[in-house]
């Protein structure tokens, strides 16, 4: 009798010992369902599967940088912020100097790229232009390498002119024969107004007011808008300031 009851024993412990190892095959084979899933914590030492690892080792999104490079057309405002007009894209001399009144292919479109992480001084390039290259959007001081100054009402001309390296004082330009700078404009990304900084002969850095002449339509920049309206009485500009509008 205890024999038989050993035996008994011995032959459940074994049948609970190959239970315990079967696989989902043996099971299937006898018709059983397969063993749910075991998951099991890292250790040292062994590696996550792939998915496992690519969930652990996901980082949060960073926000998108600022973007570098803009274009658009460029709207000239008063001093009151309301809107003058878009800079013109004429043919013929002085292509860009005022505002346009046409139609709207005579605005002037532009491509910007801002330096990595300034604001500027970068170049303005015209996307669509309706004149002869150069194409850069520029200051030209003519034959000699002229200067603006606090208390003085020299000014240079808003035009079109080739490329200059940023932060050089005005460059004798083969192709348009007159002192030119390119590579002097900055941009508010947030405000999306385009300011300028001539460079002086001398390396200084004078103030560069935009100042627009209504009755020629001639935008020009000057040291001194007082100075300059003291001395031209009778045909007296108003500052004035250049925003980027997408197109």
């Amino acid at each position: 009798m205890q024999l038989l009851f050993a035996t008994v024993l011995a032959l459940v412990c074994i049948s609970t010992v190959v239970a315990r190892q079967e696989t989902n095959a043996e099971r299937l084979a006898r018709g059983l369902t397969p063993l749910p899933p075991r998951f099991r914590s890292i250790l040292p030492g062994f590696l996550p599967t792939r998915s496992y690892g690519a969930k652990r080792s996901a980082v949060s999104p960073q926000p998108p940088s600022p973007p570098n490079t803009y274009s658009g057309m460029i709207q000239v405002r008063n001093s009151e912020g309301r809107s003058v007009g878009y800079l013109k894209n004429w043919a013929g001399v002085s292509p860009i100097n005022g505002v346009n009144f046409g139609s709207e292919e005579e605005d002037l479109h532009v491509s910007f790229t801002l330096p990595p992480g300034t604001n500027g001084p970068f170049d303005i390039l015209v996307t669509n232009p309706n004149f002869e290259k150069p194409h850069y959007a520029g200051v030209s001081t003519g034959s000699t390498p002229g200067s603006l100054a606090a208390q003085r009402s020299n000014t240079i001309a808003f035009t079109n002119v080739p490329q200059t390296p940023p932060g050089s004082p005005p460059i004798l330009s083969s192709t348009a024969s007159a002192y030119v700078e390119s590579s002097i404009w900055f941009f508010d990304r947030e405000t999306k107004e385009i300011t300028a900084q001539f460079i002086n002969p001398d390396g200084s850095k004078p103030p560069t007011i935009f100042a627009y002449n209504i009755r020629n339509n001639q935008i020009f920049f000057v040291g001194d808008l007082g100075a300059w309206n003291a001395e031209h009485a009778n045909t007296p500009s108003s500052a004035v300031t250049f925003h980027l509008e997408g197109l």
